[in-house]
């Protein structure tokens, strides 16, 4: 049976479990949350699939940033992507690809948006397309999302 959760572990650094979290072992002690999403399938290991506080609810449905960061990955026009869940003027979040282009190109856009429909369920082809020269960073070299949603939200 495939199960999806989050993974909790009782180390004090890494995680070494490989429950799926339900709040607390079978000791009774307290787990510690790590947000991260996995799906387990039989037994370990589990198959990380982002950061729950990086889901997007999009369509009724759960969007994982990550998936779709990743399947434009594969498209040889592209160098870097970033996908971040922004409102649009109805207050519904939209996903939109940050995308930094080896070979920008004005149809590239429209592109990438069916080059996903084609791998990916439909509603999670990003809503926009925005090209950026680079991916703002924090000061630990991970994408700031937060920037980039604060930057191009209406």
């Amino acid at each position: 049976a495939t199960t999806t959760g989050t993974r909790s572990t009782r180390a004090r650094s890494g995680g070494s479990g490989c429950e799926v979290d339900r709040g607390r072992s079978a000791t009774g002690k307290r787990w510690k949350r790590l947000n991260a999403l996995f799906v387990v399938s039989g037994t370990c290991p589990a198959t990380y699939c982002g950061r729950s506080d990086d889901m997007l609810k999009v369509s009724g449905k759960w969007l994982s940033p990550q998936e779709v960061e990743n399947c434009i990955r594969q498209h040889p026009a592209v160098d870097d992507v970033a996908v971040v869940g922004i409102q649009d003027g109805t207050g519904l979040v939209k996903p939109h690809a940050f995308v930094v282009a080896n070979q920008p190109d004005t149809e590239l856009g429209v592109d990438l948006q069916q080059f996903v429909r084609d791998r990916l369920d439909p509603y999670k082809y990003p809503r926009a397309v925005v090209f950026v020269e680079a991916l703002p960073r924090t000061h630990l070299g991970k994408v700031d999302r937060g920037q980039l949603r604060r930057d191009h939200s209406p």
